[in-house]
């Protein structure tokens, strides 16, 4: 390979990198590809009875912009319960989105999320449409270990999620 060929070809190489310190907006979606796999989640109400237990699969959906995750629960009472997920980054409004619907639960629960630590952590802000406008009165924090759990709580629920 001659020189100017070399030069070109760790030009090309260096053009396809990705950046190595991108924000977790920046970076889109993909910072949240830990997300894509089967997991096994426990959910409990932190002053209460509430407990539930159940699995939870998570893929690519809608050409790469989405994650779907779907989860199938079993609550302290043995009542059965699934629900869907849908996160994406929205890059008109610079945010994290999630867009879920429960059974058994007439309002679609919205979410913006702020990423932190190369998307291992976010700030979830959420509510539920009322009347004409969403209301949002609710926060949260998901922290992801890393490699096989992420925790998703606030001072009223913890739910543990371990990689199956």
């Amino acid at each position: 390979m001659t020189g100017k060929a070399l030069a070109a070809a760790l030009l090309l190489l260096a053009a396809l990198a990705p950046p190595a310190s991108l924000s977790a907006q920046e970076a889109g979606i993909e910072q949240l590809a830990w997300l894509v796999g089967e997991w096994r989640f426990e959910d409990e109400e932190i002053n209460g009875e509430y407990r539930e237990t159940g699995t939870r699969v998570c893929e690519w959906a809608l050409g790469g912009e989405y994650i779907s995750c779907e989860s199938q629960g079993v609550d302290h009472r043995g009542r059965e319960r699934s629900y869907l997920w849908y996160f994406n980054y929205n890059d008109v409004e610079e945010r994290f989105e999630i867009t879920s619907l429960f059974q058994g639960f007439p309002h679609k629960t919205l979410y913006t999320a702020v990423a932190h630590d190369e998307g291992h952590r976010l700030k979830i802000s959420f509510g539920t449409w009322r009347g004409d406008q969403i209301v949002i009165d609710r926060g949260a924090t998901v922290t992801y270990n890393g490699s096989d759990q992420y925790v998703w709580g606030n001072d009223r629920f913890r739910d543990v999620v371990t990689r199956r």
